[in-house]
């Protein structure tokens, strides 16, 4: 049980990170370079937390099984 609720983690978190990455693909695919550039960075700002936020609720499914199979892993020993 323990490596499939660890491989649907990696799952999980690969599926986002290639959202991401899709997405700054689009960006440089629909703008010229450095228009990308500005929007891409603008993104992914310190000061933005509608990006940040957003991918925390994506991600928080796998952290919640992360934070499960921590505990099932502890209750074996």
């Amino acid at each position: 049980m323990d490596k499939i609720l660890g491989g649907c983690i990696w799952v999980w978190v690969i599926i986002i990170c290639a959202f991401n990455l899709i997405g700054i693909a689009n960006a440089f695919m629909k703008n010229e370079f450095w228009a990308a550039v500005v929007e891409v960075q603008d993104w992914y700002s310190p000061f933005n937390i509608w990006t940040h936020g957003l991918n925390l609720i994506l991600l928080s499914p796998a952290i919640g099984a992360y934070m499960w199979l921590q505990r099932r892993r502890t209750r074996v020993e």
